[in-house]
C-alpha cells in the first residue's frame, strides 16, 4: 500500500468486475436507460389496436435494439464475475433477469412478425402478429421498457458511486467480498491491524467508504471487539454506531505527521487491549488512508 512496486495482475472475473464499475460503462447504461424513456415517451401516443412493428420508426427500433444490447452485456458480465450462485442470491439480480429474458422474447416476437409475409395468416407469425396486436401485452410492453429504463439508471446511479470510490482511492489495495457486498478501501495489513480511508456519510460517502458499510464490515467480522484510530479530524462521524468497538479521535491535521504525545498515547492506549484479547482487532484511517499515518 502506497508504494511504487508495479500491482500484479487482477484476475479475470476481478478484473471485469471493475470494467462495470468504471465511469464509461455507467454512462452507456445510463445513455441507454434515457433511450428506453425516450422510445417510451415517442410509443406513448401509439393506439394499442393498431400496434404493429411495421409501423415504428426504423431509429426507434434500432435505438430499442441498442439499450437492450447494452443490458444484455450488463447482465451477462454480472453473471460471469459473480457466477450464478451469489447472482441470483440478490432479488435485485433475478428482476434483472427477468426483464432481459422477457425483452429477449419480446424482440423475437417483433423480428418475426417484421420480416413476415404480408400474406402469412396461418401458422407461428400469424399468431405472433395476433400476440402483438392485444392490448393486454401492448401495455405489458410499455411497462417492461419503462421497468427496464428504471432498473438501469437505479443500477447505474449505484454503480456510479462505487466508480467514483474506485476514482478516489486510486490503485489502492482494496477489501473486496463479493459473498457478502463489500467493496471498501480497506486492507488488513495483519489478521488484527487494518488500514483503512475515513468512514463517511453525506456526499463524501459517495465517493469514500460509507460508514454504513464499515460499520457493517466490523460488526460482520469482528463482533467480540475491535477499535478505531480516527486521525481525521476535518470529516466528523459518528463512532457510537461502532455498537462493539470503541473509536479514539486523534486530532491530526492534513499533511501533517502525529505529535510524540499523539503516538505515546496511541500505543498506551492500544496495546492494552491487544494484549489482553488476542482476536481485539486495531483500525487506523485519516482521509485517504495513507499521509497521516
Amino acid at each position: 500500500r502506497g508504494t511504487s512496486a508495479v500491482a500484479p495482475p487482477l484476475a479475470r472475473r476481478e478484473a471485469w468486475r471493475r470494467r462495470t464499475l468504471s465511469m464509461p460503462w455507467q454512462a452507456l447504461i445510463v445513455a441507454s436507460a434515457f433511450v428506453e424513456l425516450i422510445v417510451a415517451v415517442v410509443n406513448a401516443d401509439t393506439k394499442p389496436t393498431g400496434y404493429h412493428p411495421r409501423q415504428r420508426h426504423v431509429g426507434v427500433q434500432t435505438m430499442t435494439t441498442l439499450a437492450l444490447l447494452v443490458f444484455c452485456a450488463d447482465l451477462a458480465v454480472r453473471l460471469y464475475v459473480y457466477r450464478p450462485k451469489l447472482f441470483f442470491k440478490s432479488g435485485w439480480n433475478c428482476i434483472d433477469f427477468v426483464l432481459v429474458l422477457i425483452s429477449i422474447l419480446v424482440a423475437i416476437a417483433e423480428l418475426a412478425a417484421y420480416s413476415a409475409a404480408p400474406n402469412v395468416t396461418l401458422g407461428l407469425l400469424s399468431i405472433t402478429r395476433g400476440f402483438l396486436a392485444s392490448r393486454v401485452v401492448f401495455h405489458a410492453l410499455r411497462a417492461a421498457r419503462v421497468a427496464r429504463a428504471a432498473r438501469l439508471l437505479f443500477r447505474a446511479g449505484r454503480g456510479s458511486q462505487q466508480a467514483a470510490r474506485h476514482l478516489t482511492g486510486e490503485n489502492k489495495k482494496r477489501y473486496v467480498d463479493l459473498a457478502d457486498g463489500f467493496d471498501l478501501d480497506l486492507t488488513y495489513v495483519t489478521p488484527r491491524l487494518v488500514a483503512m480511508s475515513v468512514p463517511s456519510t453525506g456526499i463524501v460517502s459517495l465517493f469514500r467508504n460509507p460508514l454504513t458499510e464499515v460499520v457493517r464490515l466490523f460488526e460482520l467480522r469482528h463482533p467480540h471487539g475491535y477499535s478505531v484510530a480516527n486521525c481525521c479530524p476535518e470529516l466528523p462521524y459518528d463512532g457510537a454506531r461502532f455498537t462493539s468497538g470503541v473509536v479514539e479521535c486523534y486530532d491530526i491535521q492534513d499533511h501533517t505527521p502525529p505529535t510524540m504525545a499523539q503516538f505515546v498515547h496511541f500505543l498506551n492506549s492500544s496495546g492494552p487491549r491487544a494484549a489482553a484479547d488476542v482476536e481485539h482487532v486495531l483500525a487506523v484511517h485519516c482521509r485517504g488512508g495513507g499521509a497521516r499515518f
